[in-house]
C-alpha cells in the first residue's frame, strides 16, 4: 500500500440547490485546505444537486473537469429536499471523516486540520463544531455565529441552551455516520446535533474556521421557515425523553421564552396552547411552570442582550447573531 492510500480520507458532504453564484466558492475552499495541500490529508467531495433550475449543473461540470474523480455528483431529476439530499450524498460517503458543507458557505484553510488535530486529541468526542464569521452575499463579514467558548456540548447543554453550531462546521468520524442516516426525512441540523449528542458530547472550538452567509433570498429559513421552526420543535420535543427531568423542565421553559421572544419580534408564531400542553407533558411538568420559569428566563435574556448591545456599542466588538447568555 503507497504512502498516498494510507492517509486519512475526509468526506465532504456538499448539498445545494440554486446556489450556483456561491458553489465554486464552496467547493474551491474544500481543496484549499491547508492539510490537503500539503498532503497530510485526501478529500473526497460528493455534491448533491437537488433539481437546480439555475447555471448550478454547469458551473458543477466546470469543476469536475479541474478536481477530476476526487469530486463526485449527484443530480436528482425533482427537488427532494434538503434532508433527503444530504441522506442521498452520506450514504456514498467513504472517508475516515464526514464534514457537512451547505453550497453557499466556504471554509477556512486550517478548518480539517484543527478538527481532525481535536478529535485525535479527544478520542472520547466523535464530532467536532466550529463557530464561524458571518459574512454577507459580497463576503464582506458582518459578525460571528456565536459567542459561546470552546467547551463539550453535550446532549443537556445543547437542550438547554438551543441550537448554536453551525451546521457547515460540522465534522464527524465514520463510526457515527449510521446514526446521522438512520434519521427520518425530513428534518434539519438540529436533529443531526442532536442524535450525535446522544451518542458522545459534541466537541466546540469558538475559533471561527468557515464563513456562513446570511440573509441570502434563496436561504431554507426565508423560503420555508414555519417548516424549520416546526421541525426544530419536533427534534427538541424528540430528545427531551433522554435528559433528566430537571434538565429538561428547564429546556423545555427556555424553548418557550425563545419562541416569545421570536413572536415578538416577528420571527415566529405564537406558540400555541396544544403546543405548550404536549411540552410540559414531555417535560414531566405543567404549564404553569413553563410560563412562569419563561417569564424569568425572558428578564434575564433581555438583560444580557441589553448589556451585551451596551458593551459593543461602547467598546465595539462583532455582532452576534446565534447568542447564548
Amino acid at each position: 500500500m503507497s504512502q498516498d492510500e494510507r492517509l486519512p480520507i475526509v468526506t465532504v458532504c456538499v448539498a445545494t440547490f440554486n446556489q450556483a453564484q456561491y458553489l465554486e466558492r464552496c467547493i474551491q475552499s474544500i481543496f484549499a485546505q491547508d492539510a490537503v495541500i500539503d498532503g497530510s490529508l485526501k478529500v473526497e467531495v460528493i455534491v448533491g444537486d437537488d433539481c437546480s433550475s439555475d447555471t448550478t449543473g454547469a458551473v458543477l461540470e466546470g469543476l469536475q473537469c479541474r478536481y477530476g474523480t476526487s469530486l463526485i455528483i449527484v443530480r436528482h431529476e425533482s427537488n427532494i429536499g434538503p434532508a433527503f439530499n444530504y441522506l442521498s450524498i452520506l450514504s456514498k460517503a467513504s472517508g475516515d471523516y464526514i464534514a457537512h458543507l451547505d453550497g453557499d458557505d466556504y471554509w477556512e484553510p486550517s478548518k480539517l486540520r484543527v478538527q481532525i488535530k481535536f478529535l485525535d486529541q479527544h478520542p472520547d468526542n466523535e464530532a467536532v463544531c466550529t463557530n464561524a464569521r458571518v459574512v454577507n452575499k459580497h463576503e464582506e463579514e458582518c459578525g460571528i455565529f456565536t459567542n459561546v467558548e470552546s467547551r463539550a456540548v453535550d446532549l443537556d447543554y445543547l437542550t438547554g441552551s438551543g441550537n448554536f453550531l453551525n451546521h457547515s462546521s460540522l465534522l464527524y468520524r465514520r463510526a457515527a455516520l449510521s446514526t446521522v442516516c438512520s434519521l427520518i426525512p425530513p428534518f434539519i441540523d438540529y436533529g443531526i446535533l442532536l442524535a450525535l449528542a446522544r451518542r458522545a458530547p459534541i466537541g466546540f472550538i469558538a475559533q471561527p474556521l468557515v464563513c456562513y452567509r446570511a440573509g441570502l433570498p434563496g436561504s431554507i429559513q426565508r423560503l420555508q421557515g414555519g417548516q424549520v421552526q416546526d421541525l426544530y420543535r419536533e427534534a427538541l420535543f424528540a430528545a427531551l425523553p433522554f435528559i433528566e427531568k430537571k434538565v429538561a423542565r428547564r429546556s423545555a421553559a427556555n424553548y418557550v421564552a425563545y419562541r416569545i421572544v421570536f413572536a415578538l419580534r416577528g420571527r415566529g408564531v405564537r406558540l400555541d396552547m396544544a403546543t405548550l400542553t404536549q411540552l410540559a407533558a414531555i417535560a414531566h411538568t405543567s404549564r404553569q411552570f413553563l410560563a412562569t420559569f419563561a417569564a424569568v428566563r425572558i428578564g434575564v435574556l433581555a438583560t444580557k442582550a441589553f448589556h451585551a448591545w451596551s458593551v459593543r456599542r461602547l467598546c465595539g466588538g462583532p455582532y452576534v447573531h446565534h447568542p447564548r447568555y
